[in-house]
């Protein structure tokens, strides 16, 4: 593979990663109300747009595989219309450093490619949100690849240290909007510093949808099945141009072909990128037919009941079966390369040769 962390396995790689963020989203959703942002017993927010470059700020910071805390101190690298962009100090030689010019790209990508473009879909991030600040963090620091990961993005960080009562309830909250983000390793295997940035650039696509998704549906309407909410943030990262753009899609393709007939569509298994492939390409299927993500991202429904009141909405089928079925013989017609009905293909995805139905 191109970068070690992209080796899924029991104990860590991407997926586990995300695997674990969520399944700590959903029993936040369980266990607590909706987190209020005026918590008398916390500090005041910061006012919006304090932080300037070379500023330095504390962060508490998961191993996303040990699931073990560490604090860091950061440095603003560049700050964006939407975003700033911290990177951890004192890092090992290993680690390399952010150039300016490459903090300015971090900053510039997010702000045009991913903010504009994945909020103009998928429905607005938090503004402005749990620190009062409409700006998003983009943290860089070690300790995520120190989880085997890439990047995340973390609920938690959106509750506050106290709540109303005063009574600590997450002592490493950060209290603010981040993607904690993997910094570039010189012992990987990833050489390449421009296909490294493009990949987290991808990373960075797929998260924010989460932190959205958590916004507009975990707060509001309950917590969204896996399915659903991973196949929104792989659609995130195409709609940023940042997946099949890049080819992204292949390998979690190629790993659901290779065993289509194990895996079910809404249930989710983290830690095999089949999943992963199959609930994207149903959710690339209903964007190119005219399901709006934005929709079932602010749905009270959800899981299979929200995805089949957007398909009823958009006239893509009477009902999630008829869907579904439409989408099966796509994948069908589009393993042969065959784009005879806008109904059985898709516009963009190149899968021929994906699958032998025979």
């Amino acid at each position: 593979p191109p970068y070690a962390v992209l080796e899924d396995g029991p104990d860590g790689g991407q997926t586990a990663a995300d695997g674990r963020m969520r399944a700590m989203e959903a029993e936040l959703a369980r266990r607590l109300p909706p987190p209020v942002y005026a918590a008398p017993a916390t500090p005041a927010p910061r006012a919006a747009a304090a932080y300037k470059t070379g500023e330095l700020e504390s962060f508490q910071v998961v191993n996303v595989k040990t699931f073990q805390w560490q604090a860091v101190t950061a440095e603003v690298t560049a700050v964006g219309e939407r975003c700033y962009v911290f990177e951890e100090t004192g890092m090992p030689e290993r680690y390399r450093r952010l150039t300016k010019e490459r903090a300015a790209e971090v900053a510039s990508r997010f702000d045009n490619d991913i903010y504009s473009k994945v909020t103009g879909v998928f429905g607005g991030a938090p503004d402005p949100g749990i620190d009062g600040d409409p700006k998003i963090f983009i943290l860089f620091t070690r300790v995520v690849n120190e989880g085997t990961a890439l990047g995340y993005f973390s609920a938690m960080n959106q509750y506050k240290r106290y709540n109303e009562q005063g009574v600590e309830q997450f002592r490493n909250s950060n209290e603010k909007e981040i993607i904690f983000s993997a910094v570039r390793d010189s012992e990987s295997e990833f050489t390449d510093e421009d296909g490294f940035f493009t990949l987290l650039f991808n990373v960075i696509s797929h998260e924010f949808q989460h932190m959205i998704n958590w916004h507009q549906h975990s707060l509001n309407n309950g917590y969204e099945e896996t399915w659903v909410n991973e196949g929104l943030s792989m659609l995130a990262e195409d709609v940023a141009g940042y997946g099949y753009q890049k080819n992204f899609y292949a390998r979690r393709v190629a790993e659901f072909f290779s065993g289509a007939g194990s895996y079910s569509l809404d249930n989710f298994k983290y830690l095999n990128r089949g999943s992963y492939g199959y609930s994207y390409l149903f959710f690339r299927y209903l964007y190119e037919r005219g399901a709006v993500p934005e929709n079932m991202v602010k749905s009270v429904k959800s899981g299979k009941a929200n995805v089949e009141a957007e398909i009823i909405r958009a006239g893509i089928a009477p009902d999630f079966k008829g869907a579904f079925e439409d989408f099966l013989i796509t994948l069908y017609f589009a393993s042969e390369g065959l784009k005879f009905d806008e109904r059985y293909s898709y516009r963009e995805l190149d899968l021929k040769g994906a699958f032998n139905f025979a």
